[in-house]
């Protein structure tokens, strides 16, 4: 009879204690088979979660290269010169336009520390001429801009190349046509305002040479003759204002006295009997050229009594905005349209039959010689038609011209 099929009064002691731990060994035995079924399931589950995830990483990586190869795509299809540094400011990476447009390899680029031999643009307008190393003349444009990570930490920084020199040389050929236009124009312009006068002269001169002519007559004819001169003397002036301004002659000016004096020498010269003025001058000192800044005020003043034909007023006011004197000059005229303000400050434009076209062209003149400015606002005046807007700084930025 075997030990297990013994009864408890049959067994020694020893044989109990070898049957107790027999049970716990059969238990232990048994617990460490669940246990080895539970690891070889967990095993299992690792081992499909690890092939998953293995494949989840391979789609990655896969669409991960496709996107560098993209990119490459794009970097090498770019018509504009890329190229790369990192934070040593070493370039480590150039693409094919950029070596094209700087006559340069790649072999001659990477690991190069040093800046490119041409300067980097404040303006993305700026054009720098350049000449590669095998002789070619181009102007480019380069703009560099750094690369940071998401702590702000500088990484690198990139600098984009531009080859204007076409574009350059058609805006070359541009402005030149420009220049000729607007010498064809003001040559015209000059032709058509200094015949009337002429004309004129020529016709008074006439008369006087006829015999039946009597003193009187002869001297209205040289009145008329003086008249045209002064007025061909005026076209004159104007001009070489417009082309040559003279140097400011800086002084402390008073903006109420400087516009009142402009308007008592308008108001001594037009016809401003039946016009109404509304005044609002506020005092302030303000650096200047007191001659120039008066004509300019004085040109702005007769320009808004002559548009008016009818029920004249003018509202004129001076104030102090911010670092700047504002002279405004309002009228109760047709008003100007935003095209032909466009145009207003244009050597000869005129909307009206009998004028020069240079008065607003003088005040613009002026006011950048002041380092100002001259507009017409887009707004009606109060009274209806224009507001003249002129502005000069209380403080010059620099000295003049």
């Amino acid at each position: 009879m075997d030990l297990l099929t013994q009864t408890g009064s049959e067994l020694t002691p020893d044989q109990q204690d070898l049957l107790t731990y027999l049970g716990r060994f059969q238990s232990v035995l048994a617990e460490l088979q669940e246990s080895h079924a539970r690891l070889e399931s967990k095993a299992k589950r690792m081992e499909i979660e690890l092939e998953a995830s293995n494949l989840s990483l391979e789609v990655q990586v896969a669409e991960s290269e496709r996107a560098n190869q993209f990119l490459e795509a794009i970097l090498s299809s770019l018509p504009t010169g890329v190229i790369v540094r990192n934070a040593e400011q070493c370039i480590v990476r150039t693409n094919s336009a950029a070596q094209n447009i700087l006559g340069m390899g790649d072999d001659e680029l990477l690991n190069e520390c040093a800046r490119l031999p041409l300067a980097i643009a404040e303006d993305a307008s700026d054009w720098i001429p350049y000449s590669s190393p095998c002789g070619v003349e181009r102007t480019l444009t380069l703009n560099a801009s750094e690369v940071r990570d998401s702590k702000g930490n500088t990484l690198g920084t990139v600098e984009i190349l531009a080859d204007q020199s076409a574009l350059a040389i058609v805006n070359q050929r541009m402005h030149q046509q420009s220049k000729m236009a607007a010498l064809g124009t003001m040559a015209g312009g000059i032709a058509h305002e200094i015949r009337n006068p002429m004309n004129a002269v020529r016709g008074f001169a006439g008369l006087m040479n006829r015999a039946r002519a009597n003193g009187a007559d002869l001297r209205r004819y040289a009145e008329k003759i003086e008249l045209g001169v002064r007025e061909v003397d005026a076209i004159i002036s104007g001009l070489l204002s417009l082309a040559n301004p003279e140097q400011l002659n800086l002084e402390t000016l008073d903006s109420a006295d400087l516009f009142g004096d402009a308007l008592k020498i308008v108001q001594g010269q037009e016809a401003c009997a039946e016009c109404c003025f509304t005044v609002d001058f506020e005092s302030h000192a303000f650096p200047g050229d007191r001659i120039q800044i008066r004509q300019a005020l004085r040109n702005l003043i007769a320009n808004g009594i002559q548009v008016q034909t009818s029920d004249a007023a003018m509202a004129l006011r001076c104030f102090a905005e911010g670092d700047e004197i504002v002279f405004e000059v309002q009228d109760a005229g047709p008003g100007v349209d935003a095209k032909t303000t466009e145009r207003l400050t244009d050597p000869f434009y005129t909307t009206r039959a009998n004028g020069m076209g240079l008065g607003l062209s003088l005040v613009d003149s002026i006011a950048r010689l002041h380092e100002g400015s001259f507009h017409l606002s887009q707004t009606p005046s109060y009274l209806g038609g224009a507001n003249a807007i002129l502005r000069f700084p209380i403080s010059l930025p620099r000295q003049a011209r």
